[in-house]
């Protein structure tokens, strides 16, 4: 290898930043593609930064050859001589080999065969440097003007700084302009600069500026390789930088590039250089492409610390004296840096800090899919495509298998327990270590589960209820308040006893950790009922991040209508915190700050004689939420929802004091009703700022759910009792296909 030295005159101090290795000439168009991937470079980046197309490189050098065959027209050449008045006479065309090397490096391209970082990209290469490799300062220090106001936002220098007045104006004026510089660190395998600081740079020219050093393919330091030292930049605030916290390695050993060897075919030939020159273009190709990708760290100045940040760390751990920053990974630039977030009313708020347990009265299906075209942000303002949707799971509180015979049981594995005190006096209990919504969520569209998640908190879930035969009163914590209401109205073994028809009370179910108070009594034209029910869930909250709580009220009024006929009106009120019919939710995906749900609800009993019950429900619901002031979905519609059931009850079926029940039950479902979102999906190329597209996502559901469930009771003696229950559901949780069942055979013994 020669090393090729400038000339040590007045100005001439240069020195030329390659080794060159002699190597026969490659014919480009045939047999020859650049393995770029020790720096992570992949055609995939390339397309996302669109090959770099909208980007223009500044080249100082010794100039190019404008014909070489991977250019096609993308370079505009120029020399120093003319720009202004220099000390050599400068052509234009590259009488060296080193800039039309460098230039291919950057913006080369022959179809499949060699392809350089920026294939795209453009370049205004000015020839500063002779034939023989040397130059003048003031040549390249114009060269560096000229390029940076021509539109150049990205200045490759593949050689060494020389810290000149002339240069430091020149570099101070290029960064003024967004440009980023990059300079090789140079080849004689000592420290930068000998170790002395350099001051006159602004804070901005050196946050834009980049120096490279080599490593072989094993990323160990080329024996050549100039290092970065302890010393460092002064910057015109006094702030200091170190060399090393402005410089990364890449692969500068043996690495192809354009040749200005003229063919047969014309200028289409490749050679090999080594050098900390081949290392710098590789930079520039990176910063470029970054650029091309998101326009706007042009004008932030972030370019080439989000390089230097992506570096590949060797050597000491951090930052060190000899590789700098690391070696060039523009894959791991490419990549987010620091916590992801979401605009959301001009707040950036973490992509962690939001959840949505969404229950199957609504459907979260739209505003998932709306949230599946989002963006979130890097801490340099990157977008990034990403599933902001990834925080909503689908946790309905039903079909735990005790739940599923009667939402009375309040999700008890082991359903509640009737005693018959005698004398029209009753006592019903339940209790459970372990709430429904303990079961594993999935997501939107998935299987549903029976499976109870063991990384849950566990609750202790109650409910009692007792009858003197014309007063009932009973409590629980956990659910199950509109089974304790149903039991109110009704007081007695109707055909909704142990059915899961919750009917117009269903809202004071969809607040699983709330505690609840119910009382009915007899009045001589009818009978009256009513419940209560607050408190916060504290599982869901601490899923959610947020506190889910509700507060609730239902009022009814049961009534003979005729023989064998009763009828109830019920109405109730349910104000949910964070919470909008049962879904909580949390963070950027908050549906309502606060909703108030107002339901009417109709309910028949027919006593059929023989013990034969049949009984009908149906229920209304309007929900009004609450604007959100920090969350993607800015407003939710008005809901409506509704419900329905027809259960059938039959005492002795057999004449053994055993009892049937069977139920259709289509449970409160949303019929109308949509959330309004406003989704980030990009930003904006010249400011950074987040682009936002309004979506509207329906909140109906596209299934309809139907559950069936059939029960046999028989007693086996006084105090044993045999019980089998099955359940079958088909679009459940109201997801379309969406199909379950669960069988259940226990036996019940008192002591």
């Amino acid at each position: 290898m020669q090393q090729f030295h400038l000339c040590h005159c007045a100005n001439l101090v240069f020195t030329f930043a390659f080794l060159l290795t002699p190597a026969a000439p490659l014919n480009a168009a045939s047999t020859y593609t650049q393995p770029f991937s020790l720096a992570g470079l992949g055609s995939s980046l390339q397309v996302r930064a669109n090959y770099g197309a909208g980007i223009t490189f500044g080249l100082i050098d010794t100039g190019v050859q404008a014909r070489w065959i991977g250019y096609q027209n993308r370079i505009s050449p120029y020399s120093a001589c003319t720009i202004a008045g220099c000390g050599n006479s400068l052509a234009v065309n590259d009488d060296n080999g080193h800039g039309n090397f460098i230039a291919s490096e950057i913006i080369g391209n022959v179809a499949g065969k060699y392809v350089g970082f920026a294939p795209a990209a453009t370049l205004i290469a000015v020839k500063a440097l002779s034939s023989s490799g040397s130059g003048h300062v003031n040549d390249v220090a114009n060269g560096i003007r000229h390029a940076a106001g021509h539109g150049a936002k990205v200045l490759n220098l593949s050689l060494s700084l020389v810290p000149t007045q002339a240069m430091i104006d020149a570099i101070n004026h290029a960064a003024a302009s967004g440009a980023v510089i990059v300079f090789a660190g140079g080849n004689n395998g000592a420290i930068f600069n000998k170790g002395k600081n350099i001051s006159g740079l602004t804070d901005t020219a050196i946050q834009n500026l980049i120096i490279t050093g080599s490593a072989g393919a094993s990323k160990s330091i080329s024996y050549f390789s100039s290092k970065p030292g302890a010393g460092g930049f002064v910057s015109t605030s006094g702030r200091f930088y170190s060399f090393a916290s402005r410089w990364m390695v890449a692969n500068g050993e043996a690495v192809y590039g354009a040749s200005t060897k003229l063919g047969p075919s014309g200028y289409t030939y490749l050679t090999s250089m080594t050098g900390t020159s081949m290392t710098a273009p590789q930079a520039s190709g990176a910063a470029g492409l970054l650029a091309a990708r998101w326009p706007f760290l042009i004008n932030k100045g972030t370019v080439a610390n989000i390089l230097l940040e992506g570096s590949q760390d060797l050597g000491s751990a951090g930052i060190d004296a000899v590789y700098g920053t690391g070696f060039l990974r523009i894959d791991r630039a490419f990549q987010p840096m620091g916590a992801l977030t979401v605009p959301v009313f001009g707040i950036h708020v973490p992509v962690t800090e939001a959840k949505i347990l969404a229950t199957g009265q609504l459907s979260t299906t739209g505003v998932y899919k709306a949230l599946q075209k989002g963006v979130a942000f890097d801490k340099y303002g990157r977008d990034f495509s990403m599933d902001l949707a990834s925080g909503i799971t689908l946790a309905p509180p039903s079909m735990a298998t005790g739940q599923v015979f009667g939402r009375s049981v309040t999700g008890s594995a082991t359903g509640r327990r009737f005693t018959d005190l005698g004398n029209g006096r009753w006592l019903t209990t339940a209790f459970s270590g372990a709430s429904v919504t303990d079961r594993a969520p999935v997501r939107p569209g998935g299987a549903s589960r029976f499976l109870e998640d063991p990384t849950r908190p566990q609750k202790s879930v109650w409910a009692a209820g007792f009858s003197t035969g014309s007063v009932y009163l009973g409590a629980g914590s956990g659910g199950g308040a509109a089974a304790s209401f149903n039991d109110a109205r009704w007081n007695g073994k109707t055909a909704f006893f142990d059915t899961g028809m919750a009917g117009a009370a269903s809202l004071l179910d969809l607040n699983p950790g709330g505690g609840y108070a119910t009382a009915g009594l007899d009045l001589d034209m009818g009978r009256l009922s009513f419940s209560v029910m607050t408190g916060a869930d504290k599982e869901r909250s601490i899923l959610t991040g947020n506190r889910i709580a509700a507060q609730g009220f239902a009022l009814g009024y049961s009534f003979a209508a005729a023989q064998d006929l009763d009828v109830s009106l019920t109405t109730s009120i349910l104000r949910e915190t964070n919470a909008l019919l049962g879904s909580a939710s949390g963070g950027y995906l908050k549906l309502a700050e606060d909703a108030n749900s107002y339901a009417f609800g109709l309910s028949a009993n027919y006593d059929l004689g023989g013990g034969l019950q049949l009984g009908l429900d149906a229920t209304l619901v309007s929900t009004v939420p609450s604007g959100n002031a920090k969350s993607l979905v800015t407003k939710t519609s008005r809901l409506n929802a509704a419900g329905f059931g027809v259960a059938l009850r039959k005492e002795n079926l057999t004449g053994a004091g055993d009892t049937f029940t069977a139920s259709i039950r289509a449970p409160l479902r949303v019929f109308s009703g949509h959330a309004r979102l406003s989704v980030p999906v990009g930003a904006d190329p010249e400011t950074g700022d987040p682009v936002i597209r309004t979506e509207k996502a329906s909140l109906v559901p596209d299934g309809f759910e139907t559950g069936f469930a059939l029960g046999y009771a028989r007693p086996l003696d006084k105090a044993t009792t045999l019980r089998f229950d099955f359940a079958f559901r088909n679009d459940a949780d109201n997801i379309r296909g969406a199909k379950d069942h669960a069988a259940l055979l226990r036996l019940t013994r008192r002591f």
